[in-house]
């Protein structure tokens, strides 16, 4: 993936949503922005109207599809896509799980831990969960064919905390691992590509 001339790019993590108030792994869970969340997106939109957002592509799980009509409709912006690219990552038998249990769940898989810096851990490889690879993959060739479209408009991403530390990896050429470590996005987030 190569620079973009004129354009810029933003990623943006969906307002709270009801399972991150209550510290459960939502993952492929379609659940709803909390008044927060709502609040997070508008404080999003306000950060980004600034600097003339054209395009506004989307995960399709409800807490991202609203943020970005949230954005969209204080930015202005001309153009929404919904993109699957953009999904978080199936977290298979950790979705539902509480955040604490979670933590007993790797204690008893340190065959699966990834440790991304001093206080994140996540767990992969368990029954029916998706592969970090694969979504680093497939939001990889989304963030190409988008840069193609669009190579002079101000584009922003609405996303997850994986989907975009993904596509903050292939904007960078780093492997997920490193964009894992390197990369936290807290919801209602806003953070600006840049090519180092």
């Amino acid at each position: 993936m190569s620079a973009i001339e004129g354009g810029r790019r933003f990623l943006v993590r969906h307002g709270e949503s009801d399972t991150n108030k209550e510290k459960v792994v939502n993952g492929l869970y379609n659940d709803y922005l909390t008044s927060y969340g709502r609040q997070q997106a508008a404080e999003a939109g306000e950060i980004l109207k600034p600097h003339g957002i054209h395009v506004i592509i989307h995960s399709p799980l409800e807490r991202a599809s609203d943020s970005a009509y949230i954005i969209q409709e204080i930015t202005g912006a001309d153009i929404i896509l919904k993109d699957s690219a953009l999904y978080e990552m199936d977290y298979g038998v950790l979705t539902g799980q509480r955040i604490i249990d979670v933590i007993e769940i790797a204690k008893a898989h340190p065959e699966k831990v990834f440790q991304a810096g001093a206080n994140r851990t996540f767990v992969f490889g368990l029954p029916k969960m998706g592969n970090p690879q694969d979504v680093y993959d497939r939001v990889s060739s989304m963030l190409t064919v988008y840069n193609g479209m669009f190579p002079r408009k101000n584009v922003v991403y609405v996303g997850h905390g994986i989907s975009l530390a993904m596509a903050y990896g292939a904007y960078h050429h780093i492997s997920w691992q490193e964009a894992f470590a390197r990369f936290h996005i807290p919801t209602g987030g806003v953070h600006e590509l840049t090519i180092r």
